[in-house]
């Protein structure tokens, strides 16, 4: 396995309906790292672009940045963690009909 070069910009990208694997590389320019994202969305993938926050002993911090899925991340983490509610709130509706 080769050390990773850390760039202050990474695309994380992934085919979507495919098996779960996200790819990842890392850039020095944003211009750079935007141009890459998008060529790989023009291939059918799925990205968010992001900028290095906090590196150190092996933790890292990224910002998300305008682009790709990025403006939905915050819809659909509050989604995730309200769907217990949202689920039976459904079914309860549905069973109300």
């Amino acid at each position: 396995m080769q050390d990773v070069k850390l760039g202050r910009y990474k695309v994380a990208y992934w085919f979507p309906g495919s098996d779960p694997v996200l790819f990842s590389q890392m850039f020095d320019g944003e211009v750079e790292a935007r141009s890459f994202a998008l060529s790989a969305e023009k291939q059918g993938y799925l990205y968010t672009l992001m900028e290095s926050q906090d590196v150190g002993n092996g933790s890292y911090s990224w910002k998300l940045l305008s682009g790709g899925l990025s403006p939905y991340f915050g819809t659909a983490s509050m989604l995730y963690k309200l769907r217990w509610p949202l689920i039976i709130g459904g079914a309860f509706l549905l069973i109300k009909r």
